[in-house]
């Protein structure tokens, strides 16, 4: 007999490896609080759910919905255990500890209003966002993996388009379904019968070079387009994505304070050496508020003009799959052609937008200190189903983009606001 080991599960997607120790940091919040339906045990039970923790021929963690369930259950859940140790008052608390169980400290950010959990490690990047009110988390957002069944849809899809080439003009109208033929009447299996429910399937599959985070910090060429950088075909000038960040965290009565710093180097194109640079990114957390306001500051540490562009990314998951008419982009003076949290789209001169979904009870809006282009595509993966293999929506990924042109020891600084709210 062959066969697998539940944990490998973990270690192949950071996204399962994440929901199951927040459920288990969950669960002992909850146990701590006397594990009753009051302090959250029965909502922690219904994130207990396995359909998320694992992922098979159908859907698994990559079921986007289901992913944004569990989250929601564990944050219901924590909400009620942490009522039941502080009240209706305001807090704050953060804590390094080791999340994940790499055997590298994460930062762990917690309130009454949101929860932030920043991984120094990997980019100083945020991968978790929970808004506690809408019990919402922001960020439950799945990267693009490649997958052993990706292959077998690549050589059904060649084939498929070889074949049609060679049809008659009747014959190329056939269904995109293909079922190959069954011995007596015994129906296809859904393990080896090849389905797709659109054609050029394979045209979408897209590998990751990184995890979906937020608060990725770029270097990119002007040559780098939006289509180019959705479909991850550029060239990092730094050295700054998934590399590690120092942090260091200071709390009083306004509030929390998060520094991530790194020194890097930003490569120069035509240039021999690139240019050292130190780049920083501190956060507030005000008390009591739906907001996180980051403040960059990058600074030239080298002796030669470095002229490039910074780019910021985000990816946020608000259930905006299929044209959802509830989850949406807001862009303050511009009109755009396409609002559906799912669209794809490039706005310059951008200084304040919104997202969110109105079901969720959940908006985000964003000001800028200094106006930027602003890219946004959706993130679809390709996974399988009883029908055959579908693109399913994992979230948008929204990236603002400045140029910059500094001299030797000159610094950029610029803000960015976010501000959560009911609607």
């Amino acid at each position: 007999m062959r066969g697998g080991f539940w944990r490998n599960f973990l270690v192949r997607y950071a996204e399962i490896n994440n929901q199951h120790k927040k459920m288990l940091r969950v669960h002992d919040a909850v146990y701590k609080a006397g594990a009753t339906p009051e302090t959250g045990a029965v909502h922690l039970w219904k994130a207990q759910a396995n359909d998320t923790y694992w992922h098979g021929l159908f859907g698994g963690i990559y079921m986007g919905h289901v992913r944004s369930a569990i989250y929601h259950h564990l944050i219901k859940a924590e909400n009620a255990a942490d009522q039941a140790q502080f009240g209706q008052r305001n807090w704050q608390r953060y804590e390094f500890t080791d999340f994940d169980r790499d055997s590298q400290n994460e930062l762990i950010v917690e309130s009454d209003q949101q929860n932030l959990y920043i991984d120094p490690q990997r980019g100083g990047t945020l991968f978790e966002w929970d808004m506690r009110r809408s019990m919402h988390n922001l960020l439950c957002v799945m990267t693009r993996y490649r997958e052993s069944y990706h292959q077998v849809l690549r050589e059904y899809e060649q084939e498929r388009r070889r074949r049609e080439t060679g049809m008659s003009t009747a014959m190329s109208t056939a269904a995109h379904t293909h079922i190959p033929e069954q011995s007596g009447s015994e129906p296809g299996s859904p393990h080896t019968t090849v389905r797709t429910k659109e054609a050029n399937l394979d045209k979408y599959l897209v590998v990751d070079h990184y995890h979906r985070n937020s608060l990725i910090d770029h270097f990119l060429a002007p040559s780098v387009s939006l289509d180019s950088f959705a479909q991850q075909r550029f060239d990092e000038l730094g050295n700054f994505v998934e590399q590690p960040y120092t942090a260091e965290v200071q709390q009083d009565e306004r509030g929390l304070t998060i520094t991530l710093t790194r020194d890097g180097q930003v490569k120069r194109p035509g240039a021999m050496s690139p240019v050292p640079v130190r780049l920083s990114k501190t956060l507030f957390l005000p008390l009591g508020e739906e907001t996180c306001v980051v403040r960059y500051s990058i600074t030239n540490n080298g002796q030669a003009r470095l002229q490039t562009r910074y780019a910021s990314e985000w990816n946020f998951h608000l259930l905006g799959g299929g044209h959802n008419d509830q989850a949406y982009y807001h862009v303050e003076g511009h009109k755009l052609d396409d609002t559906y949290f799912d669209s794809t789209g490039e706005v310059s001169a951008v200084q304040n937008f919104s997202i969110g979904n109105a079901w969720l009870h959940q908006d985000i809006h964003f000001a800028l200190s200094e106006t930027a282009t602003l890219w946004r595509f959706s993130i679809e993966t390709i996974t399988g189903s009883e029908a055959g293999f579908e693109r399913n929506h994992q979230g948008s990924c929204l990236t603002l983009v400045w140029p910059l042109v500094l001299e030797a020891g000159e610094s950029w600084q610029g803000e960015i606001a976010c501000k959560g709210r009911d609607i």
